[in-house]
């Protein structure tokens, strides 16, 4: 299916059974949706959508798809979402609903229980997974592995969803959902989703603006077990250092989480070196492509429009009604300091 053509759009929703996570019942017709995607929140849901019908929907868990129709016809599972209310106007006998969709990590966002903690040695990325399928039924992929240095123990009050993105977080790890409503854990991608150059161009439409922020730290303060460490950007000629600014730019984490036998002074050296960078945010619209979530990669070769490089994506709205426009924000990093 080419997406940059010509095609013709429905979309439709089914019914999806916890225990199998399958399809049932008969396709439920959709006015249209508008599904928003972000990895940029404290703790990201990376899904909700708002989705009219005219209708009630039973709570319950749904599956949105497209069928789209270009010499032929192709199901393309947009998102799995939980059920968890409705906007309803009446007019006239008329009854228009927007139902409001919460995503698959949604159950997930619940306190951890009291003393749970993940151990010293284990797999990060199991360990999130574990806490991940205490609260969900959607199906969870783990695709790779890291240790963790210590004993992470959640502090009351957290929710699960924030330890397992305090442990993945901790392992360069991420959480990607795809269009059936599984949990990937995989490593942050390092090969793009999507290609954005010069023979790309259908792809995108006009109007390319971008924002560059340089709030950024020049030293780091790692506090654990009433111990400090401290990492410094002090001497250099970079634009970053003491030396150059005059002045400190602070960080001070008391939510320290080591991986593959670091220690605190390491780990404050390497949280130093991570957060030395330019951050530039791109945002433009474009056609439909599947498989490209929040951490996707995205690599540019449109210098003109300031598109040139590998970027992240960090943020996703999509427009679903005669076919499916997206909004999209990823964000270019310029390593400024490397310690």
């Amino acid at each position: 299916m080419d997406y940059a053509g010509v095609y013709e759009a429905e979309f439709v929703l089914r019914n999806v059974l916890p225990e199998t996570w399958g399809d049932y019942g008969d396709p439920l017709v959709v006015n249209g949706a508008s599904i928003s995607a972000n990895a940029t929140d404290a703790v990201p849901l990376l899904q909700t959508a708002d989705i009219e019908l005219d209708y009630t929907l039973e709570p319950g868990w749904y599956r949105l798809y497209m069928i789209a129709r270009q010499n032929g016809s192709e199901k393309e599972p947009i998102g799995t979402f939980m059920y968890r209310g409705a906007s309803i106007t009446h007019d006239y006998g008329i009854h228009a609903s927007t139902a409001k969709m919460e995503s698959v990590l949604k159950p997930c966002d619940t306190s951890v229980v009291l003393g749970d903690y993940a151990p010293e040695g284990s797999d990060g990325a199991q360990q999130a997974a574990r806490l991940l399928a205490q609260c969900t039924p959607a199906p969870i992929s783990v695709e790779g592995s890291f240790k963790l240095a210590h004993h992470v123990v959640f502090q009351p009050g957290d929710s699960c969803l924030k330890a397992v993105w305090d442990i993945l977080d901790s392992g360069g790890f991420c959480i990607q959902l795809d269009g059936m409503g599984t949990i990937h854990i995989r490593p942050l991608p390092d090969e793009p989703d999507l290609m954005l150059s010069r023979d790309d161009m259908d792809m995108l439409m006009p109007g390319v603006t971008e924002d560059t922020t340089e709030e950024i730290p020049n030293r780091y303060y790692a506090v654990q077990n009433g111990v400090t460490a401290k990492a410094e950007n002090r001497d250099g000629d970079n634009r970053l250092s003491y030396k150059t600014r005059g002045y400190w730019e602070d960080v001070y984490d008391t939510a320290v989480v080591r991986v593959n036998g670091e220690t605190l002074q390491h780990y404050a050296e390497r949280k130093l070196r991570e957060a030395s960078v330019l951050d530039r945010k791109v945002s433009y619209k474009r056609e439909f492509a599947p498989g490209v979530t929040p951490f996707s990669l995205v690599r540019c070769s449109v210098t003109e429009d300031g598109l040139d490089g590998d970027a992240r994506v960090i943020s996703q709205s999509f427009d679903c009604s005669y076919g499916i426009e997206v909004s999209e924000t990823i964000s270019f990093t310029e390593v400024l300091w490397n310690g």
